[in-house]
């Protein structure tokens, strides 16, 4: 993959994603794996990654199949972020399901990071999620991070 929206235009790697994420999450019998340079055929596959995400729980308000074929950085990032917090949350359930507790929960995961964060660098989200347009604690632990760095 050299990048992330050039090759996702066509929408057979996006699939195969979904895939590996839930085993029935698409039905292969509708895509054409060779579409290359058909546009129909393309655009039928990208609506076939609509049509998947949306039946995995993901957001795909005002998100079409176009959007993936032209290129659109800012639905293929949302929906990208959207694959990486279910892969995250599914190995965290296996983790937590060794010890044989109860399914974890993002405002679990919100505390636990709070926890972190206030430790290490002295601020807490203000929400109950992950991933919200106010917050991003993974940008607040890198600024902090890298300003640490920076003042030694």
């Amino acid at each position: 993959m050299n990048s992330l929206v050039e090759d996702c235009k066509t929408g057979i790697v996006l699939l195969e994603v979904m895939e590996r994420l839930r085993a029935d999450a698409v039905d292969w019998s509708k895509i054409d794996k060779r579409a290359g340079n058909k546009p129909i055929k393309v655009l039928q596959n990208c609506n076939a990654v609509v049509d998947a995400a949306r039946g995995m729980g993901f957001s795909v308000v005002n998100f079409g199949g176009e959007d993936l074929t032209k290129g659109n950085m800012k639905q293929v990032l949302g929906l990208v972020s959207q694959m990486m917090r279910m892969d995250a949350f599914a190995k965290l359930e296996v983790a937590k399901g060794e010890g044989g507790a109860k399914k974890i929960s993002e405002a679990q995961v919100v505390a636990w990071a709070n926890d972190k964060a206030a430790a290490a660098a002295g601020f807490k989200l203000a929400g109950e999620t992950l991933f919200s347009n106010q917050d991003s604690i993974l940008l607040k632990l890198q600024h902090n991070i890298y300003s640490s760095e920076t003042s030694t």
